[in-house]
């Protein structure tokens, strides 16, 4: 996984890919996940995500990315976040080392 993770992350190096999931589900089943993720997180994993506020046209996993805004923006996410001891940050603030600038 680390060779892949390496080219997904731009050149940054990453121990694992966090939020691979069937792009099914409302934003509670988002939420779950996310949280989950969140909990079995480790130094130098990343999660991705592919949130949208909108409806984006001919987009497959539209639904999927509205979901994943609303989960994002309720309050259980930054709880979430707080609980594992995870921050988040863009993917341009990270240098190689992973630590955001």
């Amino acid at each position: 996984m680390r060779r892949g993770c390496t080219r997904c992350c731009a050149g940054t190096q990453c121990a694992r890919l966090l939020g691979v999931y069937e792009f099914a589900g409302d934003s509670e089943s988002y939420l779950h996940r996310v949280t989950h993720w969140l909990a079995s997180a480790r130094d130098g994993d990343l999660l991705v995500c592919h949130p949208s506020a909108s409806v984006v046209p001919d987009d497959a996993i539209s639904a999927a990315r509205q979901a994943e805004h609303h989960a994002l923006s309720q309050p259980a996410f930054a709880q979430a976040l707080e609980a594992a001891g995870v921050s988040v940050s863009r993917m341009s603030l990270v240098t190689p080392g992973g630590v955001a600038r």
